[in-house]
C-alpha cells in the first residue's frame, strides 16, 4: 500500500493536511474520526482500544493511540480539555500522529467517510 504522496483530506466538510496548523493537521483528523466514532457508537474505551490496537498495519506509535491515563509521553497526545474525548466510562486522550497511510486505514476501520483531496 503506497499513499505517501497524499497530503490533504476532507472529513465532515473540513480540510486537513499533512503539515497543517491551527487544528487542521491530519493528527486532528485522526482524533476527530475517533471522536465521531465513539459518540456515534457509544463504544467503551476497552472496545475502542481493542479495535484500534489489534491491527497489524498500524505504525508503532499507534499501539498507544488512545489512553485513559496520562501517557508516558504526554507531548505525543492531545492532552487539553478541549481535545480529550468523553466516553460513557471516562475520558480518553488521542495520540498526535500524522501519516496518511494510517488516516486511510483508520477511516476504513471506523467507517469514516473521508475524501482524498491531494
Amino acid at each position: 500500500m503506497q499513499f505517501a504522496k497524499i497530503k490533504k483530506f476532507e472529513f465532515n466538510n473540513q480540510t486537513y493536511q499533512l503539515y497543517g496548523t491551527n487544528g487542521n493537521s491530519i493528527s486532528y483528523l485522526i482524533r476527530d474520526m475517533i471522536q465521531e466514532y465513539a459518540h456515534n457508537t457509544g463504544v467503551s474505551f476497552e472496545e475502542l482500544k481493542e479495535k484500534i490496537s489489534s491491527k497489524v498495519w498500524l505504525s508503532p506509535y499507534l499501539d498507544e493511540i488512545i489512553s485513559t491515563t496520562v501517557p508516558k509521553h504526554p507531548e505525543h497526545f492531545f492532552m487539553s480539555e478541549k481535545y480529550k474525548i468523553q466516553l460513557s466510562n471516562g475520558n480518553i486522550y488521542v495520540a498526535k500522529y500524522s501519516h496518511p497511510n494510517d488516516v486511510i486505514e483508520i477511516a476504513k476501520l471506523l467507517g469514516s467517510e473521508i475524501k482524498v483531496l491531494a
